[in-house]
């Protein structure tokens, strides 16, 4: 689970589309914006979201985060996998 509170659980969704999926470049900015919408809507300043998922280090939960640094919000069509026949980047 994310917390939803949590700016850099948003941040971290956005690295992991920009960083881990294996899809193009215009369907990671797509979904990139997507997720940075749907954070947005929860009540994160988008320069502040930005500027965490460009940082070059993963933005890491801070103390008090009830997420789980390791999942992404469910936002449709965000899912690292690669479409089928495909095989993740590594």
């Amino acid at each position: 689970m994310h917390d939803e509170g949590c700016i850099h659980c948003g941040a971290r969704a956005i690295q992991r589309i920009q960083r881990l999926f294996a899809i193009g470049t215009d369907a990671k900015r797509e979904r990139s914006r997507s997720t940075l919408a749907v954070w947005m809507a929860m009540g994160h300043d988008e320069a502040r979201l930005r500027a965490l998922a460009k940082a070059p280090e993963w933005a890491l939960k801070p103390e008090g985060c009830s997420g789980n640094r390791e999942s992404a919000p469910a936002v449709a069509g965000t899912s690292p996998r690669a479409p089928s026949g495909k095989k993740r980047a590594r």
